[in-house]
């Protein structure tokens, strides 16, 4: 069974910044089962992204360290000289995690162009 599940980077709380991205994926797992690996994933690869990589604000860089890790497997390039981060290097980096969790993990990023109405509410939030 196919899921469409959106990844969502950022500030997802909105309690400070408020800056969000999605990154919508077609995966084979529940969002429970995926959890589930990517906790198995952090603890062979060594690296929890959702809690060492860009985990303060304007932190938008790897570590030397956390660089090395994903370059010994093969994930990132050679060069360090582009550790910069952006939503859709973190979003796969967290996704091939899942994968060394759960080795029948599959996933595809996919567009995300779900169709959405604008029904006002703008007094709702203070």
């Amino acid at each position: 069974m196919t899921h469409k599940i959106s990844l969502v980077l950022g500030d997802w709380s909105h309690d400070d910044h408020n800056m969000t991205d999605m990154v919508t994926v077609e995966v084979n797992l529940t969002p429970a089962q995926i959890k589930k690996a990517y906790s198995a994933g952090t603890a062979i690869v060594g690296v929890d992204l959702t809690r060492d990589v860009c985990s303060e604000y304007e932190d938008h860089k790897l570590s030397d360290a956390h660089y090395e890790v994903f370059k010994k497997s093969g994930v990132l390039p050679d060069s360090n000289e582009d550790s910069w981060m952006d939503s859709d290097t973190f979003a796969e980096l967290y996704l091939w995690v899942c994968k060394q969790g759960d080795a029948t993990f599959t996933y595809k990023i996919v567009a995300n162009n779900n169709a959405s109405i604008n029904i006002g509410g703008y007094g709702l939030f203070e």
